[in-house]
């Protein structure tokens, strides 16, 4: 059972990060993003469609990798490189934004900034889901850069400390 919550845990930090290195033979140092569009199916809710899925491993059932030949034209439309599919357990604490706002007690003039996730800008902040359990720190920042809430997720200072210059996660 560790070993398959291990091998769970990995497979996902390497896909939710969204981030790897594409390597161009004219030109090494040209780094790229890879999207995915995570379907992610509760037990008691609606599948969620999202870019934003901050889940911890353990409160997956499975992760299906949808077959990218079936669905290339929808990867192409929807301008991402494939589609994951995430079965969540029954019992798992999963925040969409507006539960997130609601749990932290962030005031209303407050809940139109943009949100960062470990200091990265999200686009469509609507669409978060994110595990209660992964969150570690949650602050409301005004400053030249604009004004924005900040989430840390648990594990990002210890990435950024063994990391100092990004590594391959870009911190």
């Amino acid at each position: 059972m560790k070993y398959k919550v291990f091998l769970t845990a990995i497979f996902f930090l390497a896909t939710h990060l969204g981030s790897g290195y594409a390597v161009n033979l004219a030109s090494d140092t040209t780094k790229q993003k890879f999207k995915f569009l995570y379907i992610v199916k509760f037990n008691n809710r609606r599948p969620f469609a999202t870019e934003n899925a901050f889940i911890d491993p353990r409160e997956l059932d499975s992760i299906e990798d949808v077959a990218y030949p079936k669905f290339a034209e929808a990867c192409h439309l929807l301008e991402v490189d494939n589609f994951l599919v995430l079965k969540i357990h029954p019992n798992a604490k999963i925040l969409t934004l507006n539960e997130f706002f609601n749990l932290y007690k962030v005031q209303d003039k407050y809940r139109n900034f943009s949100i960062m996730v470990d200091n990265e800008l999200i686009d469509y902040p609507e669409t978060i889901l994110i595990s209660k359990n992964q969150i570690d720190n949650v602050k409301i920042i005004k400053d030249i850069r604009g004004n924005y809430i900040s989430i840390i997720l648990k594990g990002h200072y210890e990435l950024k400390k063994k990391y100092p210059n990004g590594g391959p996660f870009h911190l």
